[in-house]
């Protein structure tokens, strides 16, 4: 597997996102393809993660817990089992409301921008 490094908020890891690890749930690369790649997402209840969009359409499935799922227009509540298609393009942030963990399935060209004007 291709190691990659992102950097959020002047800190580095390999295969690891880590914005805040008090605050922000972890985002850990578990698979690369030639199309697509694969993170997991856990946290804690009352974990946030910021106002971000992929470039590409993610696919999001709950292996564990429960998060509320906002974009500006309207919010989800994600349970263990959910499949959700979250747009290209679309701002969003989501909210732990469970000890939770989830798959999410975009295309290797697809990268995660997080917005400039966060609060979190």
């Amino acid at each position: 597997m291709p190691l990659f490094v992102l950097i959020l908020n002047s800190i580095v890891m390999k295969n690891t996102i880590t914005i805040n690890p008090s605050t922000h749930p972890e985002l850990l690369s578990v698979a690369t393809g030639e199309t697509l790649k694969v993170y997991e997402v856990s946290g804690s209840p009352g974990m946030t993660m910021p106002l971000h969009y992929s470039t590409e359409e993610a696919v999001v499935t709950v292996k564990l817990g429960e998060s509320k799922l906002q974009f500006p227009d309207k919010e989800f509540i994600l349970h263990t089992g959910d499949t959700f298609l979250i747009p290209a393009g679309k701002l969003h942030s989501m909210i732990i409301l469970e000890e939770f963990k989830a798959l999410i399935v975009m295309s290797m060209k697809s990268e995660i921008k997080f917005s400039s004007i966060n609060s979190n």
